[in-house]
């Protein structure tokens, strides 16, 4: 049994907060609007008691709305009309030899369409250098932005003083939050009720070894 006072106190999220009856979903959150969540219909579900039962049952659940929800991305997608070559390039033909992955065919195909890229100037190869290795300059401050994973609420916490590099990097993994559960909910069990208890909160052991 999960109660509802230490789900707050413990700050579990995903299924094992919804399982105790909590509408805790970041698809559903205004201030956490991510994706295409917001064009979508589909459904979150809730538990009663925070066991076992309620967990593996939002599970079966939440598989079966995930079909629906890329049934939806799909006739969404085929809705869109595909652009051919001739419509992109204005009425201009394409050289007479295949386009490849080689540097050459890519020099080749900049050239025709006339515009500088990084295979086709030093100046532009030493600026996507300088690019990828510093890094975007970020404004200074701090920033948290959080999605609903599949173990819950997978969050990232950065600050800023500038430049390409954060001064400070916090990952919120889920896995860490439902560990701590263990010794509150296991207490007094027997060694089977134990192992499904443990599986049933979603611990990775290699997530929390970092």
């Amino acid at each position: 049994m999960l109660s509802t006072v230490k789900v707050f106190n413990y700050g579990v999220g995903g299924i094992i907060a919804r399982s105790a009856g909590i509408r805790k979903d970041l698809r559903l959150s205004r201030s956490c609007r991510y994706g295409a969540y917001w064009h979508l219909s589909f459904r979150t579900f809730l538990g009663r008691r925070g066991d076992n039962l309620d967990r593996f049952l939002l599970r079966i659940k939440e598989t079966f709305e995930s079909f629906r929800l890329v049934g939806q991305v799909v006739a969404t997608l085929a809705t869109y009309q595909i652009v051919s070559k001739n419509q992109i390039l204005s009425n201009k033909q394409l050289p007479n030899n295949p386009i490849s992955s080689s540097v050459g065919a890519h020099i080749q195909f900049f050239n025709f369409f006339n515009t500088k890229s990084k295979f086709t100037g030093m100046e532009e190869l030493i600026h996507h250098f300088r690019s990828f290795s510093e890094g975007a300059s970020a404004t200074p401050g701090l920033t948290y932005c959080g999605v609903e994973a599949p173990k819950g609420e997978l969050g990232v916490f950065l600050v800023s003083c500038g430049g390409g590099k954060p001064y400070r990097l916090k990952v919120r993994t889920p896995v860490s939050h439902n560990m701590h559960l263990i010794p509150s909910v296991c207490a007094g069990f027997v060694f089977g009720d134990f192992v499904m208890t443990f599986c049933s909160l979603d611990i990775v052991l290699g997530e929390i070894d970092r």
